[in-house]
């Protein structure tokens, strides 16, 4: 009789351990999937901060350009005697310095030469200029620089297109 006292007892233990096993398994696989989706949601937020730091730094260039488009103008109606002084060499200097800040962080200038090919996907048409020694909508004057940053467009370049004939500019 104690044996088969004992003997049921070491079934229920038996049986025990095998549902404590069950247990055990069923919690740390829990325990993986959730650490898993953890790494996954870590990843994911990682690339979401990457995409807003990029958006954020987007905008802050843009915002920059027409500075860079003031020290052009600036640059351009100072006479050829001044360009020697030293305060507008500080000026141009600080002009250099803002450009290789932007270049650095993914900035370039798109490159347009008059009679290039209009592209619609770089270029903005702010007019028409009558111009028979180049092609059909073709580029007959730059207007304002356009830039892309990080390859993407992000002020296209403000262009005049040339037309033949002796229709009057628009």
């Amino acid at each position: 009789m104690k044996e088969k006292k004992e003997n049921s007892e070491i079934e229920k233990l038996k049986k025990e351990i095998e549902k404590l096993k069950k247990e055990k398994e069923q919690y740390l696989a829990g325990w993986q999937r959730a650490r898993a989706d953890y790494l996954n949601y870590l990843k994911e937020e990682k690339g979401r901060l990457k995409e807003f730091l990029e958006v954020a730094n987007q905008k802050l260039v843009v915002k920059l350009l027409p500075v860079l488009d003031s020290f052009k103008r600036a640059e351009e109606v100072i006479s050829q005697d001044l360009k020697g002084n030293q305060v507008i060499q500080g000026f141009l200097q600080i002009r250099n310095q803002l450009r290789e800040i932007l270049k650095a962080e993914g900035l370039e200038e798109i490159e347009t030469e008059v009679g290039q090919e209009f592209n619609s996907e770089i270029h903005e048409a702010i007019g028409k200029i009558e111009r028979n020694d180049l092609p059909q909508n073709s580029v007959a004057q730059v207007l304002e620089k356009g830039y892309k940053f990080k390859g993407k467009v992000v002020r296209p370049v403000k262009v005049k297109i040339s037309f033949k004939g002796r229709k009057n500019n628009q």
